[in-house]
Parts: C-alpha cells; structure tokens; sequence
C-alpha cells in the first residue's frame, strides 16, 4: 500500500525577495506568491488530494487554503511542520545578521548542521520534529495523497532524511516556492522521494515559471 505526501515550500514573500530571515513572523504571500499556489494546486489535480497539512504561519496556512479550494480538501494545522525556532534573527535582513557576530549567522552559512544558539533550535532538533510529523502524517493517511505545506528548513531536512543522507548536505539541497515534491512510503514503512533532486528542481522551475 504506497502512501504520497506531497512536500510544498510556501509561495513567494516580501522577505524571499528582500533576503530577509521571516523566521516565525507573519509574513503574508505577495501576489506572485498567491500564484504558485494555485499553480501548485493544479498540478496536483486529478491526484485525489484527501488533506492539506500546513505550518501554522500565515503564510503556509495563506498557501495550503488557496490550495484547498481547487483540490477540495480540507485543511489542518501541524505545529511540526513550523519553521525553524531562531528568535533573534527573525524579521532581519540577512545581510545584517553576517555583520552581527552575536547571531553566529556566519556558522549557519558556513556549516548550517553545527549551528547551535542559546533559547533556538537546531537542525538536529527541528528534523526530529519533523520526521515526527511526517510519520504520524504517514500514518493517518495510509493508501492515500496529502499535501504537507511547510518551510524551506524543514523541507530540506525531510529530503535529506528521505535520502538517508547526513545534515552536512543542507545546502546541497534546492527547494523553489509552491512546488509539490512526492514523498511516498509503503509497506515497508521507507520514506522514498520520487525522482531525483535536479528533475525535482527542474520540474519546479517549470511550475515557477
């Protein structure tokens, strides 16, 4: 019995255009944001979607209900799928925070999976949360499609435990606004991401366009 999540990063913010940390801000999806979803869900048509899950920011919840309205599903909050917990830095300009020693951004780019800051979550931490998520997600839709609209950390930390592969390779992996990754499991309980990274990211520059 193969069970399909499909993995959505939000639409396009403000902050993705003004290399800004949105962090767990409320941020709301631009137009062009609004677009990608819809272009999402259409993509997805005809896949019998039975539940669209999303991070509970405004702006996964924005895309999961623009979604919900062409593929009839209903939509449900699941705090695992929330973006990584980095208070200091949320709502900041990226090029600040390189400049801001005390936010040890510079770790971050350098090697995102030793980054470590006192009262925020680890990559460690934040993949734990969402491998949960995504089992238990797994397991209440068993035989079934669901979409699972969530951030671009948890994205990439999904497919690297998808592929079995170490949080060394973070930034190895590319996640576009609005577009459906298949994640499928089957009897055997192995999560599997169908195709490999560079179709996916071709495929998303399509449905991007």
């Amino acid at each position: 019995m193969k069970t399909t999540v499909f993995l959505v990063r939000h639409g396009r913010t403000k902050a993705n255009e003004e290399e800004r940390f949105a962090g767990r801000t409320d941020e709301p999806l631009l137009e062009i944001g609004k677009e990608q979803a819809r272009q999402a869900a259409l993509h997805l048509a005809g896949h019998n979607i039975s539940a669209i899950y999303a991070s509970p920011l405004v702006r996964t919840v924005e895309t999961a209900q623009i979604m919900a309205k062409i593929l009839d599903a209903p939509v449900k909050i699941e705090e695992g799928l929330n973006e990584i917990r980095i208070p200091k830095w949320d709502g900041r300009l990226k090029a600040d925070l390189i400049q801001d020693h005390e936010t040890r951004y510079a770790i971050w780019k350098k090697d995102p999976s030793s980054f470590s800051m006192p009262g925020a979550e680890t990559l460690q931490e934040l993949q734990f949360r969402a491998v949960s998520a995504l089992k238990k997600i797994f397991s209440k839709h068993k035989g079934e499609k669901v979409v699972a609209v969530t951030h671009l950390a948890v994205s990439r930390c999904l497919l690297l435990h998808c592929k079995g592969q170490p949080l060394s390779k973070y930034r190895s992996i590319c996640v576009a606004n609005a577009t459906p990754i298949a994640l499928t499991q089957n009897s055997d309980h192995n999560c599997v991401v169908v195709g490999s990274l560079k179709e996916l990211h071709a495929e998303q520059k399509k449905v991007n366009a």
